[in-house]
């Protein structure tokens, strides 16, 4: 596995190439599509849009072929795939395309084939990531999110956070030190999340082998007895919606890994996925 110095640095280097990126198109009414490990980033951006009130949607790529798009008009959509030979989120880029919205693509390096395949009807724009796809990804997603709050007061506060990204990695290391160690002396553990950490959630289910499932926070009330390896992912500005939660763990005499992020509930998303992989020992 590699070091936590190492896992550091990947973060630094996927941030840095995060502020590279030019942003997606967002017109209007838009979908965010998120498939894989790259969910975690398209979570980010959605809950991003929906802070700056941007009318968004959200779906998995086979609801948005099936469910949505079919039925719902859209100015813009945006897709998030982390493997290019996904079949169903490439499937929805196709049909966004044919259906004639403003698509944009967020995705390692294609084939060349498949763009030009891709690029055979008009509307596509095609945001390439490097190394660290993943987190590359959500990292831009945050940028790109302070971007659309714009200089609200949100938007301004959320910039002090964003200024400071090459950073967070070793604000994480350093704060949340106890629930790293913590977790890297267990075999196996499921997570909890809550609705801003789930891009977190996401992540280390993809990450760590050990992950042996991600629910809501709220489920753990109907937890098992014997359920002693969880963690809990949230943050403080949540937190204080679960006292029923946290009550029944208490109750049941659980003791979960805490991890409460102290940041504001857009950034929370890539500050849960640093988290994650810090504790995975694993860069996406």
């Amino acid at each position: 596995m590699p070091s936590s110095d190492d896992v550091r640095a990947k973060i630094r280097e996927a941030v840095e190439a995060a502020r590279g990126l030019q942003p997606p198109a967002v017109e209007g009414d838009v979908l965010i599509v998120g498939s894989g490990p790259a969910a975690a980033a398209a979570k980010i951006f959605h809950v991003a849009a929906l802070a700056a009130g941007i009318k968004a949607a959200y779906a998995t790529p086979v609801e948005a072929s099936v469910l949505v798009m079919p039925y719902r008009d859209f100015d813009s959509v945006v897709v998030y795939l982390s493997d290019p030979k996904d079949p169903r989120a490439l499937r929805t880029v196709e049909e966004s395309l044919l259906l004639g919205y403003r698509t944009s693509l967020v995705a390692p390096e294609l084939p060349g084939d498949l763009v030009a395949r891709l690029s055979q009807r008009p509307g596509l724009t095609i945001i390439t990531v490097g190394k660290a796809p993943v987190t590359t990804m959500a990292a831009a997603a945050t940028v790109w999110g302070q971007r659309l709050l714009g200089s609200s007061p949100r938007g301004s506060r959320l910039r002090t956070e964003v200024d400071d990204l090459l950073g967070a990695a070793d604000w994480v290391s350093q704060t949340y030190a106890a629930a790293l160690a913590e977790m890297s002396s267990r075999r196996s553990f499921s997570i909890y999340f809550t609705p801003a950490t789930e891009p977190g959630a996401i992540y280390l289910c993809h990450a760590d082998s050990r992950c042996s499932g991600m629910r809501p926070l709220e489920d753990l009330r109907k937890g098992s007895a014997a359920e002693t390896d969880v963690v809990e992912l949230a943050t403080t500005s949540e937190i204080h919606d679960y006292k029923d939660v946290e009550l029944a763990v208490s109750m049941r005499g659980l003791k979960p890994i805490r991890v409460l992020l102290n940041t504001d509930p857009v950034s929370a998303g890539l500050y849960s996925v640093m988290f994650s992989a810090l504790a995975a020992g694993v860069v996406l």
